[in-house]
C-alpha cells in the first residue's frame, strides 16, 4: 500500500526548450509535458522554474504517484510517458522520427537537447522486479541515451536526447 514519491528535473535548450509552454503555462505544464501519459498520472508539486531564457528552460517538481490497483499475475506496470528509444515526446513541434517516404527536409530550427531525470522511492512493500536497461544510439546529428539506477525501493531515470544540427536532408532523416 501507498504509493511512489519522488522528483523530476527537465532541463532543455534550443527548439526542444519548451519556452513557450513554460513563459505561458508555468513550470508544472512543463512538468505535466513529460509526466501525464504516466499509467497513474502523478500528483505535481512544488513546480519551479529554476531557468527561464529563450534558448534554455529548467524546471523541477515533486512528484507522487498514487497506488495502481490493477495486476498481473501480482505485478504492477509503471510505464514511463515518454519513448526515449523512438525519441516520442523529445521532438520539437511533434515532428515523427520515422515516418515512410518523407520527402523534404525536416527543419528543426535549432539544435538541443531535452534532459529528463527522474527519482521515484517505492513504498519498502514493494518489490522492484524489472527496469528498462540502460541503453544508448545516435544518427547522424541525433542521439539519446538512457541511463538506469536502481537501489533498494528507489529507481532514478536519467534520459537525455540531442539535435545536433538544425535541418536534416531527406536522407538523413529516418
Amino acid at each position: 500500500k501507498g504509493g511512489a514519491e519522488g522528483w523530476i528535473i527537465v532541463k532543455s535548450t534550443g527548439a526542444m526548450s519548451l519556452y513557450d509552454v513554460a513563459a505561458t503555462d508555468g513550470a508544472e505544464s512543463v512538468i505535466d509535458h513529460f509526466t501525464s501519459g504516466l499509467y497513474s498520472a502523478p500528483e505535481i508539486s512544488d513546480a519551479v522554474l529554476t531557468l527561464l531564457d529563450r534558448q534554455k528552460v529548467e524546471a523541477r517538481a515533486s512528484l507522487t504517484v498514487e497506488p495502481i490497483t490493477e495486476t498481473l499475475d501480482g505485478l504492477m506496470q509503471f510505464k514511463m510517458p515518454w519513448d526515449v528509444l523512438n525519441f516520442h515526446g523529445f521532438l520539437p513541434d511533434h515532428l515523427e522520427l520515422y515516418q515512410k517516404d518523407r520527402d523534404v527536409p525536416v527543419i528543426v530550427g535549432h539544435p538541443g537537447w531535452v534532459e529528463i531525470d527522474v527519482t521515484l522511492n517505492f513504498p519498502e512493500s514493494w518489490t522492484i522486479a524489472k527496469v528498462p536497461a540502460s541503453a544508448s544510439n545516435s544518427l547522424d546529428g541525433i542521439s539519446w541515451k538512457r541511463d538506469v539506477k536502481v537501489s533498494d525501493a528507489t529507481v532514478t531515470f536519467s534520459d537525455k536526447v540531442v539535435i545536433e544540427k538544425d535541418s536534416f536532408g531527406t536522407a538523413e532523416w529516418p
